[in-house]
């Protein structure tokens, strides 16, 4: 994907002020975020992707250039910097609106955010804990002598579903889980705030192990199919009938009863 880019942000006093790490972080949610300015940042991939330690302190920096609803981010003027003015009637904006209309954005003549919005979602003042969270976190998991907020902790059952939701296999579901119960529910060494935004952008930046490694296993019990033999070429072929199978039977179609066709009067099989 090609976006507009600003050259002139190195000569900008606001950027010139930022560190290192923070400098990264902004250029890195402007090129991850989706048409409308909106992005999910895991400070463990961003530092994994970037190769600097980044932390929410660097988020901090970034002041009024990045607002959260506790769950996602979103760069208020990036849709006016990337198209200017835009219309329902355009077709390249089309997925701008969609991305829009699936956060539910509003604008105020100065820039697009979140409809919750107050100067508390500004990150220079909160990065999370928003009045929802605060809320949820008086509903909580005790494990042992900790205390893990319930977003931060899931089941199996849970991690499974969450998983095949989001079109993701069971061993997807068991690494993550088995993982994060070995390591007390943390990733890059910090505790997870929502395991299933981190399952969200293991599977955005291929982590998971049917994405690294593809298998001809990979599927859900009710879905087990006759399986080809190792040819890597079979493989492939077998992976694409199996979607293909997928999004016909999700349009509502139906395998044809097999037919035997005789040659009237002969009586002997085609």
């Amino acid at each position: 994907m090609k976006r507009f880019t600003d050259t002139a942000k190195w000569t900008d006093p606001w950027f010139r002020r930022l560190s290192g790490q923070a400098k990264m972080l902004w250029m890195y949610a402007v090129d991850h975020c989706n048409p409308a300015g909106v992005v999910e940042i895991d400070l463990a991939f961003v530092s994994l992707d970037t190769g600097l330690k980044i932390s929410e302190s660097h988020i901090k920096e970034l002041g009024d250039r990045l607002e959260t609803n506790g769950q996602k981010f979103i760069i208020p003027k990036f849709i006016y910097f990337q198209y200017n003015k835009i219309s329902r009637d355009c077709r390249p904006h089309i997925k701008v609106f969609e991305a829009i209309d699936s956060d539910k954005l509003v604008c105020d003549g100065k820039g697009y955010h979140f409809p919750s919005y107050t100067l508390s979602d500004r990150v220079s003042n909160k990065v999370s804990d928003t009045p929802q969270e605060e809320e949820e976190d008086k509903d909580k998991t005790k494990t042992g002598d900790r205390v893990i907020p319930s977003k931060a902790k899931g089941t199996l059952e849970e991690v499974m579903e969450f998983c095949k939701a989001n079109g993701l296999y069971p061993r997807d579901a068991e690494s993550c889980f088995f993982k994060w119960e070995s390591n007390g529910w943390t990733n890059g060494g910090q505790k997870i705030k929502d395991w299933k935004m981190t399952i969200r952008a293991w599977k955005s930046s291929g982590h998971l192990p049917s994405i690294k490694t593809p298998m001809t296993s990979d599927c859900w019990p009710s879905e087990v199919l006759p399986q080809p033999s190792d040819d890597f070429d079979v493989m492939l072929n077998w992976q694409k009938t199996k979607r293909e199978r997928e999004e016909r039977e999700a349009q509502g179609w139906k395998e044809p009863e097999a037919v035997d066709y005789v040659v009237a009067g002969e009586g002997e099989l085609l």
